[in-house]
């Protein structure tokens, strides 16, 4: 799980150990100022007229976007990045009628050429 705030220095440390208080919370990394790498995904279905699909390919390419589905009168697109990124998709596709959406909100890992050390199974306090 990613939880992602604007926090105060306390707040977060607060909230980091409320996190813990969770039963089945193993470890937590506080990423604040820690080199990272912080993206979102987004599917969003949006009418595609046939006479306008062509336009709706261009705009997709131009975000780096995926089509992932088509359909006679839609199609599903698959966009990951930066939330400015998607919400710019977002703003663009509006005109062609935004069908359905989802959104994964942050998701983030640590930079560094070593893993994340998680304790063990063995390591976990048990309540």
């Amino acid at each position: 799980m990613t939880v992602v705030v604007q926090a105060d220095d306390d707040t977060a440390r607060r909230l980091e150990a409320n996190l813990y208080k969770l039963v089945d919370v193993a470890h937590v990394e506080d990423l604040t100022r820690a080199p990272a790498v912080l993206r979102e995904l987004a599917l969003v279905k949006v009418r595609a007229e046939p006479a306008r699909r062509s336009e709706l390919l261009q705009l997709c390419s131009a975000f780096r976007a995926r089509v992932i589905d088509v359909a006679p009168a839609s199609i599903i697109v698959e966009a990951t990045g930066a939330q400015d990124k998607l919400d710019g998709l977002i703003e663009v596709l509006r005109p062609f009628g935004v069908l359905e959406m989802v959104r994964t909100g942050a998701v983030a890992m640590a930079r560094s050429t070593q893993p994340t050390p998680f304790p063990e199974a063995t390591e976990v306090a048990t309540p």
